[in-house]
């Protein structure tokens, strides 16, 4: 619907560990990709999702001169950010270093159940994410598409069980990282694309 450019629509995440190719602008996540949140956008918070790009610039000035006059950036970071109302062991272990669950079936006495430990140790698993929103700003039908190719999900994971209702959120925060294979310089952190048309039959 017209003003294409502004973008109203809520965007789905898909995960996969770190190398899986994105998939192409009209196609559907498929092989390795996992959506995050077993019913996608559905197990959202309201927030919805945010993409946050910042940066560190350090400013020069000189003696004859009364304000900066150079600038250099020093730092940038990109990162996604989300809180998925799912706490399948799934997607809790995703959030969780991609911890190993293993799996128990219900037998005479004995409850069936899914269970995974809590400690990460020190590695932490690099991940590619693809953040999809079925909305273009150049036409009706058409999607754009962030696909980062490294990033690790920092987010503090915080727990609170109340008396009031409120749903139980994973908050998740995916930080960029730069990725050495990148086609170039600019493309380390993502790449962002907007379909413009759709396939020709």
């Amino acid at each position: 619907m017209q003003p294409y450019e502004i973008i109203m629509a809520p965007a789905e995440v898909y995960v996969t560990l770190e190398g899986e190719t994105p998939p192409a602008i009209n196609a559907i996540p498929g092989g390795n990709w996992v959506l995050l949140g077993v019913a996608g956008k559905r197990n959202q918070a309201v927030a919805g999702v945010k993409i946050k790009h910042s940066e560190t610039l350090k400013f020069h000035t000189t003696a004859g001169a009364t304000g900066s006059v150079k600038a250099v950036r020093t730092g940038e970071e990109v990162s996604v950010e989300l809180t998925i109302e799912d706490l399948t062991l799934e997607t809790y272990a995703k959030a969780m270093n991609m911890a190993g669950i293993r799996e128990v079936a219900a037998a005479s006495g004995v409850a069936g159940y899914k269970a995974f430990g809590g400690k990460q140790g020190t590695d932490v698993v690099t991940w590619a994410l693809l953040v999809r929103v079925d909305a273009s700003p150049y036409g009706d039908g058409l999607a754009m598409q962030w696909a980062f190719p490294k990033v690790v999900e920092n987010g503090n994971l915080e727990l609170t069980f109340d008396s009031e209702g409120a749903a139980l959120g994973l908050a998740l925060k995916y930080v960029a990282l730069e990725d050495p294979n990148a086609a170039s310089d600019a493309e380390r952190f993502f790449v962002v694309t907007a379909q413009t048309a759709p396939a020709l039959p």
